[in-house]
């Protein structure tokens, strides 16, 4: 566990690209500090693994299956959260600019 100093009990953490990796990891590290974990990811598969990973460790999973460049789905998805605690923005994108130049489709 690897924030055992630190009680996360009621609190939502929701997390970007929480499939895999870094996102994976941390997903599973605040969910083991108590907090109820909002995972986003373009794969549900990968969800429902770390759903599995997640109750290992007594915690809870919302499973959000989007990508997150997809601004409609994503907004009307995340309309539906009613309260957010703690913001892990992992998932990556492929837009090699800086990020003030990076205009919303329309």
């Amino acid at each position: 566990m690897y924030l055992k100093k630190i009680n996360l009990k009621n609190k939502v953490a929701l997390v970007t690209g929480a499939g895999k990796g870094i996102g994976r990891a941390c997903s599973i590290a605040l969910a083991e500090a108590g907090a109820t974990i909002i995972g986003v990811s373009r794969t549900t598969s990968d969800l429902d693994k770390l759903q599995k990973d997640i109750k290992k460790v007594k915690g809870k999973l919302t499973k959000i299956t989007c990508d997150i460049m997809n601004y409609e789905d994503l907004s009307s998805k995340l309309k539906k959260i009613k309260k957010v605690d703690i913001l892990v923005n992992n998932a990556g994108t492929n837009i090699p600019e800086p990020f003030e130049k990076i205009k919303q489709k329309a």
